[in-house]
């Protein structure tokens, strides 16, 4: 399923995820580099049973640090095995869909697009 993340400034879709902290901040980490991105502030609120979002999922049925990029009828699920896994499949995502580079620390490269959409995955 296609998903427009973003268009003409404005987010369509929040940031999804748990209560636990570390995944609460993989959520402002994953906004952050969206607002880059597309100029749109992205809300980080909490993940609900059947609520569309971009969804940061720690799921016990996957691996510790296996990754899961998929889309859905719910929108955007980033899932890992592990809360660190998590972290990772956010900016799997920001790099290998989005395109985003991170070469140091100083040096990232940021496309920019007014309208942000995620092809099925």
């Amino acid at each position: 399923m296609k998903w427009t993340l973003a268009a003409n400034g404005s987010a369509n879709l929040p940031i999804l995820t748990s209560a636990d902290e570390s995944e609460k901040r993989a959520g402002r980490e994953l906004a952050h580099y969206l607002k880059w991105v597309t100029g749109a502030q992205f809300a980080v609120e909490d993940l609900a049973e059947g609520k569309a979002g971009i969804r940061l999922i720690n799921d016990p049925a996957l691996a510790e640090e296996t990754l899961r990029i998929t889309t859905d009828d719910l929108g955007v699920r980033l899932a890992s095995g592990s809360v660190r896994g998590v972290f990772y499949a956010a900016y799997a995502f920001l790099e290998d869909v989005l395109g985003l580079r991170f070469f140091t620390q100083d040096v990232t490269v940021v496309p920019k697009a007014e309208t942000l959409t995620v092809e099925a995955l």
